[in-house]
């Protein structure tokens, strides 16, 4: 088996996408059975959000510029990044790079999926244990920060119209689900 296994950046995003979408139909299909909110999907849900979020930062930076990518900067070297063997920029610092090197208006598009990452972080490294509501409200917000900065910041730099089409065909399931979110947070409060 010598053939290439190659998944591209963009892939990865419809990737995060497309789970994130199948976690929340799964979610909703369990409330609207039998009315339980069934956490398993929502730490799904929360795990490939932040990863699409992180992915996307990842893809803006790279347009900006290669090295932007490399947790240290100074280490950037083009063939590690060709091979992807490098430590990539962290999810927070990938967000000060938007703003100190890019020129990028970072708090238009990251509020809600920054507290997501915190949760992400917990469901990582320990545990998480958080008010149900708080952690809906903060995946609802994830998927406007995520829509605007798709659209904004990531849809124009993508050349390949597939591509595009796949991830706005994702990127409006997600709105219609977020829809779904903002009704279920209002029942509950």
């Amino acid at each position: 088996m010598d053939e290439e296994f190659d998944i591209p950046l963009l892939n990865n995003i419809a990737d995060a996408l497309s789970i994130t979408n199948a976690e929340l139909q799964a979610y909703f299909d369990v409330l609207y059975d039998g009315n339980v909110h069934y956490p398993y999907p929502i730490k799904q849900v929360i795990l490939n959000l932040s990863s699409c979020m992180e992915l996307l930062i990842k893809f803006r930076l790279l347009e900006e510029h290669w090295a932007f990518l490399f947790d240290d900067i100074n280490k950037a070297k083009k063939h590690n990044l060709d091979i992807g063997n490098f430590v990539s920029v962290s999810f927070a610092h990938g967000i000060e790079r938007l703003q100190n090197l890019c020129g990028i208006d970072t708090q238009k598009y990251f509020n809600a999926s920054q507290q997501l990452q915190r949760y992400r972080n917990k469901i990582v490294h320990f545990t998480l244990n958080d008010n149900f509501g708080a952690i809906l409200n903060a995946i609802e917000g994830s998927i406007s920060d995520i829509s605007f900065f798709a659209s904004d910041e990531i849809v124009p730099y993508i050349e390949n119209y597939d591509a595009i089409k796949d991830i706005e065909n994702e990127l409006n399931e997600l709105k219609t689900f977020q829809k779904n979110l903002q009704a279920v947070i209002a029942d509950n409060k």
